[in-house]
This record gives structure tokens, C-alpha cells and sequence, in this order.
């Protein structure tokens, strides 16, 4: 996978930075079942990847971290609660990632 370094969400220009998991550690995430993967700050329009995943994994995160950005933009980070935002875009992200194989199949004529 090509790592890129920026991204337009909805005409809004993201930096894209790929870290340490010291760099992405967040005392709020900490347990067994928590892991952070990555981290999309909407305000500093700036988006962090652990640089230590697999490609997929990679993929899944960038993509998620982007659905956050979307959700920013359209203000509804500030309506929803964290556990609600989270909860839509793992939805998302998932229903997303599961479909884009025959998408881009279908999308490229296969």
C-alpha cells in the first residue's frame, strides 16, 4: 500500500502522518479490548496511522479516521456523543471495507 500524506475531506485539506504507538497512546483507550489504531483531529485537520500495520489494517484505519473527518465537516461530531460517533463510523467503516473489493471490480469493468 501506498501511504499518502494527504487527503481531501469534502474539499478540506488533512495531513496524514503515520506514528509510533507511543505517539497515538491515549490514557483514555487503555484495556485489554482498546487498542488505537489511529486518531483523525478535526480542528488541526490532521490524521495519524500506526505506522506498524498490515496493509488491510492500514487500509481500514485510514479509511475510518476519514469517516470521522466527514462527520466534522458535516457537524455531526458536535450533535452526536463520542460512543455514537464511533459506533456509526466502525458501521461504516466495516460495510465500507467489505464491499470495496467488488466495487472496484465492478467500477473498473471486471
Amino acid at each position: 500500500m501506498t501511504k499518502i500524506t494527504s487527503i481531501d475531506i469534502r474539499g478540506i485539506p488533512y495531513t496524514i502522518s503515520y506514528v509510533s504507538a507511543e505517539e497515538l497512546e491515549d490514557p483514555l483507550y487503555k484495556g485489554p479490548e482498546l487498542t488505537i489504531h489511529g486518531d483523525c483531529n478535526s480542528l488541526e485537520r490532521h490524521i495519524r496511522i500506526l505506522k506498524t500495520l498490515d496493509s488491510d489494517k492500514m487500509f481500514a484505519t485510514l479509511l475510518h479516521e476519514v469517516i470521522h473527518g466527514i462527520w466534522a465537516t458535516d457537524g455531526r461530531s458536535e450533535e452526536w456523543s463520542e460512543k455514537r460517533e464511533e459506533s456509526l463510523t466502525v458501521a461504516m467503516e466495516c460495510g465500507i471495507v467489505s464491499t470495496m473489493p467488488k466495487l472496484i471490480e465492478a467500477y473498473k469493468g471486471k
